[in-house]
């Protein structure tokens, strides 16, 4: 009977632990996964403009500005982005309420070929998809591309109340001459394969989390077996 009840007390003892273990990993695994919180104010960030369907960088990085002006004001999040060769990016789509709509634009620059676009985004963790046209009518060029732009959360600046009323233009470099004419003869598919990956802004190391879990629960699991070892 009591080697019964020493047995009870220790399956007991075992399942408590691996239950605390396993919230204790779920609590730790949420907390990393959970967005920064970021004040009001007017803040610089950069990114990446990938492929829609991996991580590798789209030729259309070379047409976005970097970095980016992010905008919060009352916890909602505005982004700006100015562009280059702006006469060849015909169409700019984000998600909205109801499908993809038009950015807004906010500045243009006829000299330069440039526009400033904003647009409101919630999560900026997630790669954010969009839908751009593009069309260099000299070399016939005429295609429709999904991205994602790809932010880094760890690259966030705050910008000088000075600065803070030029939006995506300031701080970024005009790439208006340097930035090289899509291949005439290069389909969206191709392109795609072409393309190099992309060093993508990591939001949150998720995998260490779940190594720390395992490690702690390892290590558990081990004292509990010698600890039974030596009650026998």
């Amino acid at each position: 009977m009591v080697q019964h009840m020493l047995k009870f007390r220790r399956l007991s003892l075992l399942g408590f632990s691996l239950m605390f273990l396993w919230v204790f990993s779920i609590l730790l695994v949420t907390a990393a996964r959970a967005a920064p919180s970021i004040n009001d104010g007017t803040y610089s960030i950069q990114y990446n403009v990938l492929h829609g369907q991996n991580d590798s960088v789209s030729m259309a990085n070379d047409y976005w500005e970097k970095p980016a002006t992010l905008i919060v004001k009352d916890g909602r999040m505005t982004v700006q982005m100015k562009i280059n060769h702006s006469s060849w990016v015909t169409q700019f789509k984000v998600p909205g309420n109801t499908g993809f709509s038009d950015v807004e634009v906010i500045s243009k620059d006829s000299t330069s070929d440039t526009r400033v676009t904003q647009f409101a985004v919630k999560d900026l963790e997630k790669p954010l998809e969009a839908k751009i046209h593009v069309r260099v009518e000299s070399i016939n060029y005429d295609h429709d591309y999904t991205i994602r732009f790809a932010f880094d959360l760890s690259s966030i600046k705050a910008v000088s109340s000075e600065k803070s009323g030029t939006g995506a233009a300031a701080g970024s470099t005009d790439k208006t001459n340097e930035t090289a004419q899509p291949n005439p003869g290069e389909q969206p598919a191709t392109a795609a394969q072409s393309e190099k990956p992309a060093d993508n802004p990591k939001t949150g190391d998720i995998s260490s989390v779940w190594l720390f879990a395992s490690l702690l629960t390892g290590s558990t699991l081990f004292l509990l077996y010698r600890w039974k070892v030596r009650k026998n």
